[in-house]
């Protein structure tokens, strides 16, 4: 007789069975407890330890009133700016931020700069994944610690972008959407024409520049069948950005004569098991670091 897989559930004929069943649901309602307290617990140190960073190697301008002023002077130099101009125009206090480099780089090398977006949590360093190991920062934090299951990871530059870093013609950094909102989860649902007009400022601090990077286009992609070039030239940007804004769900411009296109990628998931959300940008003003 064909039996349902499900029979011994549904329908258990024994109390010694029915006592079983109860037996290891509750084991495994207890596993699956202690799995959730240990995501819940690294995430949340993850969260510490990037915010105990934060606090400790940058001068930021604190959450609250002289925060909102720095950001509403942010954004009354970019309304100021002409687009047609390089000159800086109206200063931009964002554009200058202090940062102990040295001890940053006490606790990890590959610091290469760090990222600020305004209004959102996103305010972290950035490294460089290297070539001989492009996943390390999947699942290892910025002070070593492999953060897999929680994913906190770190956000990182693809290790194709090692040799010219930030300069690069095509540079993709890549950060986790998490369900606490920190590292890109903010940028989630960019494919969104107003969610991503409200966070397409993005600070990029180096050593030795400062840029201010707008994004302009978002969209969604199935991982498993899309490619990222991390290593286009100058000359290959234009048609290839052409392409990517013929396929975007949100495009606030078409940038033209591009020197430079900047790819932020986090998951998203909302089509497709491994769907992410592209956002891409073009620099609008770069500066010499803060001394």
């Amino acid at each position: 007789m064909n039996r349902s897989p499900y029979t011994s559930l549904s329908a258990p004929t024994h109390r010694h069975g029915a006592s079983a069943v109860a037996v290891a649901i509750l084991l495994f309602c207890v596993m699956l407890a202690a799995v959730g307290g240990a995501w819940a617990q690294r995430s949340l140190a993850a969260m510490d330890s990037y915010e105990r960073l934060r606090d400790a190697m940058t001068e930021a301008p604190a959450s609250g009133e002289e925060r909102a002023a720095l950001e509403a002077g942010a954004t009354e130099a970019e309304s100021n700016r002409d687009d047609t101009d390089d000159s800086d125009g109206t200063a931009d206090p964002l554009m200058t931020r202090a940062i102990d480099w040295d001890d940053l780089r006490a606790i990890n090398p590959d610091i290469i700069a760090w990222i600020y977006v305004p209004g959102t949590p996103i305010d972290y360093p950035v490294v460089q994944a290297p070539a001989s190991d492009p996943d390390r920062y999947l699942h290892t934090t910025f002070d070593g610690r492999v953060a897999y299951p929680n994913n906190e990871g770190t956000i990182h530059l693809d290790a194709q972008n090692a040799a010219d870093g930030l300069n690069a013609a095509s540079p993709v950094l890549y950060g986790h959407e998490q369900l606490n909102g920190s590292m890109f989860s903010a940028w989630r649902d960019n494919y969104d024409p107003e969610h991503l007009a409200s966070c397409n400022q993005v600070y990029l601090y180096t050593p030795t520049t400062t840029f201010h990077v707008e994004l302009f286009a978002a969209n969604i992609v199935d991982a498993t069948k899309e490619r990222l070039y991390s290593d286009l030239t100058v000359e290959e940007l234009q048609p290839w950005l052409d392409e990517k804004l013929a396929e975007s769900e949100a495009v606030l411009a078409h940038p033209q004569n591009i020197k430079q296109l900047w790819t932020f990628v986090t998951c998203s998931y909302t089509t497709w098991r491994d769907q992410r959300t592209l956002s891409y940008g073009i620099t609008v003003d770069r500066a010499p670091a803060c001394s």
